[in-house]
């Protein structure tokens, strides 16, 4: 699993920054499954948001618990395991490349409730609210739906955790 930090305590963990680049994101735009309900001009459209693409390193944290970003990310390249604060040795769960994370906090405009901290090196799209809000209402609604599609995912996944641990 690596160092895992109690990530109050690190006080380099506050200045460590991710870093802004300018890739081609239109290869995992046109290849992962979560676009796949996407036009080809609505796959273009998401491949010019490059400008907020983010590359990190392991241990780079993402998303910390308590935290009022609202921001989306999906997950281009790498892995992140995700925990909370109180208990940083217990991974609640891996996100891997393709796999979106902050959809919840996306929706609710409400305070983030785990920390998402790098594995590897990573590269992901960060799409925050207005830049959520200057696409189409198209594009909206098929991000909508990709959410409930993956909620209802990891809650049938949570129940059958649930079942199986129960017996």
């Amino acid at each position: 699993m690596g160092n895992l930090r109690k990530i109050s305590e690190d006080k380099n963990m506050d200045d460590q920054k991710s870093n802004l680049i300018l890739i081609d994101i239109h290869p995992y735009i046109w290849s992962l499954p979560f676009f796949s309900i996407f036009s080809e001009a609505e796959k273009e459209y998401l491949s010019s948001l490059n400008s907020h693409t983010v590359s990190c390193k392991p241990d780079h944290v993402i998303v910390r618990q308590g935290d009022n970003d609202a921001s989306l990310y999906i997950l281009f390249k790498g892995q992140a395991r995700v925990f909370k604060s109180e208990r940083p040795n217990v991974v609640l769960a891996n996100r891997i490349s393709g796999e979106i994370f902050g959809e919840i906090t996306f929706r609710k405009k409400s305070v983030r409730k785990v920390n998402v901290v790098a594995d590897s090196d990573c590269i992901f799209l960060e799409i925050n609210g207005p830049v959520f809000e200057k696409m189409s209402a198209e594009i909206q609604n098929k991000f909508r739906a990709r959410f409930l599609d993956i909620l209802t995912a990891r809650l049938d996944d949570l129940s059958n955790r649930y079942t199986r641990d129960a017996r």
